[in-house]
């Protein structure tokens, strides 16, 4: 969705007993990591690498990356996003998105009911298509990639790149790229 992201997880043990997961719903991961995130005086999202808390840490996995890894087997995340011209403030980003109504619902299955930044009804179960103010969402109609710098149909082999007034295709059935100025940038 463009104005945000949930994911819904439950888990089986992994070879090894352990269970791992990127995110999470618990109340009390989000207010440590709040509480650490004031503490700590943290700035950059990449400082989050050095979270511990309750139970929650990030780990390195085999391709070097850092993910944050749940003690929890039924889990999620949720993501509002907006720019930030739209807030005048990042509290008042927050103060936004608190006011938010939000069910989450962990048994039988995980599942989120949620209202966006903009009013979009948004709820996602495990095991069950997303519904987007009461609609099952079409993923038929998606974009391989859809934003303002990335753009690619499904199954074209072929990749825009676009920054201001400069465009980069890539064409993989040939093996071409082509760039190009542009008269007025993509919207």
């Amino acid at each position: 969705h463009q104005q945000g992201c949930i994911g819904c997880h439950s888990l089986d043990a992994k070879g090894d007993g352990g269970y791992k997961i990127v995110s999470f719903f618990a109340k009390q991961a989000r207010g440590a990591m709040a509480g650490w995130l004031i503490r700590n005086r943290i700035t950059a999202f990449t400082a989050l690498t050095d979270f511990d808390g309750n139970g929650y840490r990030y780990e390195r996995v085999e391709t070097g990356s850092q993910v944050l890894i749940s003690p929890h087997r039924k889990n999620g995340t949720i993501l509002q996003a907006a720019s930030v011209s739209e807030f005048p403030s990042f509290e008042a980003f927050q103060k936004a998105v608190k006011s938010l109504p939000l069910e989450i619902e962990l048994d039988p299955v995980p599942s989120v009911s949620m209202r966006s930044l903009r009013g979009t009804e948004i709820v996602c179960t495990f095991g069950k298509d997303p519904l987007r103010d009461g609609k099952p969402v079409d993923y038929s109609k998606w974009k391989l990639f859809e934003g303002p710098y990335l753009n690619a149909e499904k199954n074209s082999k072929k990749l825009e790149i676009t920054h201001g007034r400069l465009k980069r295709t890539l064409d993989f059935n040939t093996l071409t790229i082509c760039d190009a100025v542009v008269k007025e940038p993509s919207r």
